[in-house]
């Protein structure tokens, strides 16, 4: 079937509700299941303007031969579309971004043309207000440290036998989703290894996480085998372990004091709900159960030791957060040594 055309009302429309939606968000600590504290946002362009849609191999067939990556992909993360971010259309069947926020999101991205949502995050995906518009899950969490033959087989057999387009998301759509992406854009595009690594880049993947770039250089189309050994079902939801959702609670715990500070320390416009020394408390009681369990009782010193740090900055936030009026210099600094406890951890033992 012939694509639509696209006519320069339409994209200036699109463009332009781009333009009037956003959020941004950082992570905590260590863990595979979280996402990045200290990756920063910059300013983005548009979303570029979609190439011609290809055809979907079935599992098996050659993959289409190799074409260049998109000229107008932008040299930064993406745009910012209702409450997720880095949101970017690749080419017309995969587009990146972060995790969708409220249902409101998932009909933005209806609007985009997306037909399945796939997660590689250990948050539980929202596969109800999903299905109200339509959309399909598929989740496949992974970690940092790159992709297992499983999740490799499991996210091929995604992108080859589901209808796209693809909506790939990880928390902030930085490093994992575009590495998962990668992929579908080998299997399905017929990009090269090269390719996947220069749209890594474009997207903000840290070159740390060498395990997300060897994702692309290693990647090996599935034999039949494997394939027939995958689930029947790709799963809409993946139980993820103990430690993990604990460290999913605490980024999305981070997310809200972030709002907070952005408000002056006070109740952030878009939610009215939250209660900043509420938030803080809530957040340090999370720090604290964490350096509870025995994965964190065995881990090595220096983990263990900006834990520490991070939940007495936690604290020290919610007595600041508790004075009237508010000690807004006490709470930046408490904030701020919070972050760099989390900027150690990550850098020392993320994944």
């Amino acid at each position: 079937m012939p694509a639509p055309r696209l006519t320069l009302a339409t994209v200036l429309t699109f463009v332009a509700g781009l333009a009037l939606v956003g959020g941004v968000g950082l992570a905590v600590l260590v863990a595979a299941a979280s996402s990045g504290v200290a990756d920063g946002t910059e300013a983005t362009p548009p979303v570029p303007t979609p190439a011609p849609p290809t055809e979907v191999p079935a599992p098996g067939d050659p993959a289409p031969a190799a074409r260049p990556a998109p000229a107008t992909a932008p040299a930064t993360a993406g745009q910012d579309l209702g409450r997720m971010h880095n949101v970017h259309r690749i080419c017309p069947r995969f587009v990146r971004g972060s995790q969708p926020e409220v249902e409101d999101d998932f009909r933005l991205l209806k609007e985009l043309g997306v037909k399945v949502v796939v997660s590689v995050d250990g948050a539980t995906p929202d596969v109800a207000a999903a299905r109200k518009h339509g959309l399909r899950y598929v989740h496949v969490p992974i970690g940092y440290g790159g992709l297992s033959r499983e999740e490799q087989v499991l996210l091929y057999k995604a992108f080859t036998t589901l209808e796209g387009p693809f909506y790939v998301h990880c928390h902030h759509g930085k490093h994992r989703g575009p590495a998962a992406c990668g992929v579908g854009l080998m299997a399905v595009e017929g990009w090269t290894a090269e390719q996947v690594t220069e749209e890594l880049q474009r997207a903000g993947t840290a070159s740390k996480y060498d395990g997300l770039y060897a994702a692309a250089r290693e990647f090996v189309k599935p034999t039949a085998e494997e394939l027939a050994a995958a689930p029947a079902e790709l799963p809409e939801v993946t139980p993820v372990a103990p430690f993990q959702q604990a460290m999913v609670k605490i980024d999305q715990g981070w997310e809200r004091l972030r709002e907070v500070r952005q408000a002056a320390w006070g109740v952030p416009t878009a939610h009215p709900d939250v209660s900043p020394h509420h938030e803080a408390v809530i957040f340090a009681e999370q720090l604290r159960e964490l350096a509870r369990r025995d994965e964190v009782k065995q881990a090595a010193v220096d983990f263990r030791r900006e834990m520490s740090a991070g939940e007495t900055a936690a604290w020290d936030l919610a007595t600041a957060l508790e004075q009237k009026p508010v000690d807004a210099a006490g709470a930046e600094r408490a904030f701020e040594r919070v972050r760099q406890a989390c900027v150690a951890c990550h850098s020392a033992h993320r994944d």
